[in-house]
């Protein structure tokens, strides 16, 4: 009888599970960026097609951090803002990441 009433919910789970597109697989996309020396840069990474963005973040040389980081509007991608420390007189490569799906 058990085995009856799971044959149905089986069923419609992999219906369901078929029906998800291959694309709403998490992915992390990133890029590179060269800041000029003693300004602040602010860079925005979309993701692809109709994908939004779960979570993201940036990695910044030493010297320099990152002032601000948070989803668009729209939620399709992340933005960035680094700055330099107070002295650096330096240009600095900056990573943004986001994780789409």
């Amino acid at each position: 009888m058990r085995t009856a009433a799971l044959l149905p919910a089986l069923a419609a789970a992999l219906l369901l599970t078929a029906a998800v597109p291959a694309t709403a697989a998490p992915h992390g996309i990133s890029r590179t960026y060269q800041d000029p020396a003693g300004k602040a840069a602010t860079h925005t990474l979309l993701c692809p097609g109709r994908e939004h963005a779960h979570s993201g973040g940036a990695q910044v040389e030493p010297h320099n951090y990152v002032a601000s980081s948070a989803p668009t509007d729209d939620r399709r991608g992340w933005t960035i803002t680094t700055e330099p420390l107070p002295g650096n007189t330096r240009g600095r490569k900056v990573i943004l990441y986001v994780l789409c799906a």
